[in-house]
């Protein structure tokens, strides 16, 4: 029996899942991925340790199982077809890092790469909430904003192979800069760490909350879930950026269907509830019944999708060399 590997690698940390064919999770693994106090070396081989831990633990408790492939989902840019990570801002000092040829010699199984957005646009797509669609977006909300694009039942990369940067279209003349080098970036209003900021500069102009110091979007979710008004009108206001932009997004595309996942995701309806308002009141009138939903995979999208990935891949590749 063979199985492959998916990994998805984010900005607070890295998953590593082994999938049998079918798509069943054998084995998962987690570890912080320090994208801003690490070395690119030391993130990449704390990645490798993690696969091998996996590798070991399938083969292990699956008898006869091999490893026919890995599927790797990053931050963008990427080159697929080169098999490079061009510069993943979220992962701080990942510039021109070669994941493929480094995976697949480590390992000695064909490696194929693809955006995160993608990779998690194609796991919801295949086997989530996107089953039965055509046109899907799905809008990660993590540590960053990510996007997937899945248009006529396939993944949509644009001219570059890196299309579907929902998080940096301009929104906003707020000299914020970005992790792209520009500012005004939708990102900068929606994710985790823009949610961190506002809320420091809130504390920081006499507002009144329960936090202080340093704290996180998930410390902001608690803090939301007790009554802290200020917590709660911060994730209100990334939601109706988040609204904002999906707007753009659906008047260009018509999507069948939008989801949304990521770790910022899951800060209650308060977010969501906000940013569904938004576009039923400001989406073109035939848009504004566009399903918006939570993915059905959670954080596991992004793996489950870099397994598709790679069997897909594995697939395609033998029947090229057949």
């Amino acid at each position: 029996m063979d199985f492959v590997i998916g990994i998805d690698v984010g900005g607070t940390k890295i998953l590593v899942g082994a999938c049998d064919m079918n798509f069943n999770l054998l084995v998962s693994k987690k570890v912080p991925t320090n994208a801003h106090s690490d070395t690119k070396e030391q993130i990449t081989q704390r990645m490798i340790a993690c696969i091998r831990d996996v590798i070991d633990e399938t083969e292990k408790t699956h008898s006869g199982y091999t490893l026919s492939a890995i599927g790797i989902g990053a931050p963008g840019p990427v080159d697929s077809a080169k098999g490079v990570v061009i510069d993943a801002g979220n992962l701080g000092n990942w510039h021109h890092v070669p994941i493929v040829s480094i995976l697949s010699g480590e390992f000695g199984v064909p490696s194929f790469l693809e955006k995160d957005g993608n990779t998690a646009a194609l796991g919801e797509f295949m086997l989530g909430a996107g089953r039965g669609t055509r046109n899907l977006a799905v809008v990660t909300v993590g540590t960053g904003l990510g996007c997937g694009l899945i248009l006529n039942g396939q993944i949509y990369s644009g001219r570059f192979g890196f299309a579907g940067e929902f998080g940096h279209i301009v929104i906003s003349e707020q000299k914020i800069p970005c992790v792209c080098g520009g500012y005004g970036c939708l990102e900068m209003f929606t994710c985790g760490r823009a949610m961190v900021r506002m809320m420091k500069e809130a504390i920081a102009a006499g507002k009144s909350s329960c936090l202080s110091g340093d704290f996180t979007a998930v410390d902001i979710q608690h803090a939301a879930e007790s009554g802290d008004e200020l917590a709660l009108a911060v994730i209100r206001e990334a939601g109706d950026y988040l609204g904002r932009g999906l707007v753009s997004l659906i008047n260009l595309l018509g999507p069948d269907k939008v989801l949304i996942g990521g770790g910022v995701s899951n800060l209650g309806n308060v977010l969501l509830d906000t940013t569904k308002s938004v576009v039923h009141d400001r989406a073109y009138t035939f848009y504004r019944d566009t399903p918006i939903e939570r993915t059905t995979l959670g954080t596991n999208s992004g793996l489950f999708g870099a397994a598709v990935l790679a069997k897909r891949s594995l697939e395609s590749a033998e029947v090229c060399n057949g």
